[in-house]
């Protein structure tokens, strides 16, 4: 189960990612157009952590959202 320690740092970096794209949009550093194409982009990124932690049986990253 050494994977779910990788997983867990995977989805911590793509939630971190996505918390940079939305704060370089609002800050100007990059139009927002492209920070939401970032965020988009990420999204895929998060589901697909979220899918194996399915598959996987543990469901574990869905405990840590709201």
């Amino acid at each position: 189960m050494e994977y779910v320690r990788f997983l867990y740092i995977a989805y911590g970096s793509v939630c971190e990612l996505e918390t940079q794209a939305m704060i370089s949009g609002e800050l100007g550093y990059v139009k927002k157009t492209e920070a939401s194409g970032i965020k988009r982009a990420n999204r895929g990124c998060r589901d697909n952590a979220q899918s194996v932690d399915q598959i996987s049986g543990k469901q574990t990253i869905d405990s840590l959202n709201p």
